[in-house]
C-alpha cells in the first residue's frame, strides 16, 4: 500500500518513519503510560522528536534513549533538537551514539515500557534486537518495529515473537508498523 502523499501536519523525509506511524507510537506509548521510552536509529530525528514531544506534555518525569550507529548523524541530531529550543520539560532526553545491540545488552531487565526499532534491518540483527528489547522491557510493555512490511519484509519476525503487523500507508520501499506485547 502506497500513500499518494505526505501528511500536511509534519513534513516527511525519506528514510523517516511516516507521520501518522510516529504520531501512532506516541498514541501507542501514551496508551500504556510508557515513562521509559528507547527508540533504535535515530537518522533524522523526526520520530525522536515526535516521541520526546508527547513525552514532555506530560506531567510525570520520563526519560527517552535514542541510539544512532552513525556518529554524523547523531550529531547532526544534537544539533537539531537544540536548534529546536523545546521548552524545558520533565523528559530526560539521552542520545547514544552506539551499536543498539550492545545497548540493550548494558540494560537491565524490565527497565522500559516502550521500545521502537528502527535501526539496521537486517533479518538477523533484527531478530537478535528484539531478544535483547523484549528483555529490557517490563511486563505488559510494548516492542514497535518499522519497515515490516515491503522490502525488508520483517512481518516474519514480529510473527515469529507473537506480534501483529499493521501494513500502513508508505512513503518509501518499507513500510508498516509491528507490534509485540511483552508477557
Amino acid at each position: 500500500m502506497t500513500a499518494p502523499a505526505t501528511d500536511p501536519l509534519t513534513p516527511y523525509r525519506s528514510g523517516s518513519a511516516e507521520p501518522w506511524t510516529a504520531r501512532l507510537l506516541c498514541e501507542l506509548a501514551r496508551a500504556i503510560d510508557a515513562r521509559v521510552v528507547i527508540e533504535t536509529g535515530t537518522y533524522l530525528g523526526e520520530t525522536t522528536l515526535a516521541l520526546y514531544q508527547m513525552l514532555s506534555a506530560r506531567p510525570v518525569c520520563s526519560t527517552l534513549l535514542t541510539i544512532e550507529l552513525d556518529y554524523l548523524r547523531s550529531a547532526a541530531f544534537v544539533e537539531r533538537f537544540k536548534a529546536a529550543a523545546l521548552p524545558s520539560s520533565q523528559c530526560c532526553l539521552t542520545i547514544q551514539q552506539d551499536d543498539a545491540l550492545l545497548v540493550l545488552r548494558r540494560l537491565s531487565p524490565g527497565q522500559a515500557d516502550f521500545i521502537f526499532l528502527d535501526d539496521d534491518h537486517g533479518t538477523d540483527h533484527v531478530t537478535a534486537e528484539v531478544r535483547l528489547a523484549l528483555r529490557c522491557l517490563r511486563p505488559r510493555g510494548l516492542l514497535c518495529l518499522h519497515d515490516v512490511m515491503g522490502r525488508d519484509a520483517l512481518c516474519e519476525v514480529v510473527r515469529d515473537y507473537g506480534g501483529i503487523s499493521l501494513d500502513l500507508p508508505r512513503l518509501h520501499a518499507g513500510g508498516g508498523l509491528g507490534i509485540i506485547v511483552k508477557e
